[in-house]
């Protein structure tokens, strides 16, 4: 298996678990239930990716809820 550079990470458009739980730097299974509650998992045949956008709008909008819940 290649290992590719956390940088390189966050440029790619989509991950597989491994790589998002690198780069939201979380376990696997926190990885995959991001993935899944942003929408951002994508099936194909057997292999499953995530998008690294979907993702990071996912986040933000949490973040921003959770500033005016404060």
């Amino acid at each position: 298996m290649v290992s590719k550079s956390k940088s390189s990470l966050e440029n790619a458009v989509a991950v597989n678990a491994l790589q998002l739980a690198e780069i939201l730097n979380v376990g696997r299974f926190t990885a995959e239930r991001i993935g899944k509650e942003s929408g951002a998992r994508v099936q194909i045949g057997r292999r499953v990716l995530y998008s690294v956008k979907a993702v990071e709008e996912y986040l933000a909008r949490m973040a921003a809820e959770q500033a005016e819940s404060n």
